[in-house]
């Protein structure tokens, strides 16, 4: 019953500045149509992703560049994804970034890549919004989860999502 959830994205060997946002989309859109099966993997080694989430924490240490380039990057590689999936009839949930737990500051920061990223993307390339919860374990409470899930929730309406679904696609906190 699992389901494939795919990152396209740096992580920990980031981070990334690429200067050739197209080039990078258009790997994304090969990695993915790779893995469901377009280069003639055999089938033991196919997988039909049901979300794919691009990028990886943009806000923190994995996106060195121009904030511009990033927002191309995004779109392109979205609509990479998007059009490989339509064109052999597979569904597909695609979203992202992946922002770091201090999303919620950068929401509030005017100018930021976190601030301008919905409006520079545009909603409809966003089927879900992805965002990271860490906290320390010291001062870790369900509440200020709670709070920032909240805080979190209310930006994405004023930003036109009130509709998308939220995945908290990293989740690290010990209680105790």
């Amino acid at each position: 019953g699992a389901r494939v959830y795919l990152r396209l994205g740096e992580s920990y060997n980031g981070p990334n500045d690429s200067r050739d946002v197209a080039a990078w989309a258009r790997v994304a859109g090969n990695l993915y149509r790779h893995l469901v099966g377009d280069f003639a993997a055999t089938a033991d080694a196919r997988a039909d992703p049901e979300f794919v989430e691009v990028h990886n924490e943009p806000d923190g240490m994995f996106w060195n560049g121009a904030d511009g380039d990033f927002h191309r990057l995004f779109r392109d590689s979205v609509d990479q994804v998007n059009g490989h999936a339509a064109a052999t009839g597979r569904p597909i949930a695609v979203g992202g970034p992946g922002f770091t737990h201090n999303v919620v500051r950068g929401m509030a920061e005017p100018g930021s890549l976190t601030q301008s990223f919905v409006a520079e993307v545009g909603s409809a390339r966003l089927d879900f919004f992805s965002a990271h919860y860490y906290g320390d374990c010291a001062a870790a409470t369900l509440t200020r989860m709670r709070d920032w899930l909240r805080t979190l929730r209310g930006q994405m309406a004023n930003q036109g999502l009130a509709a998308k679904p939220l995945h908290i696609s990293e989740w690290n906190i010990g209680l105790g």
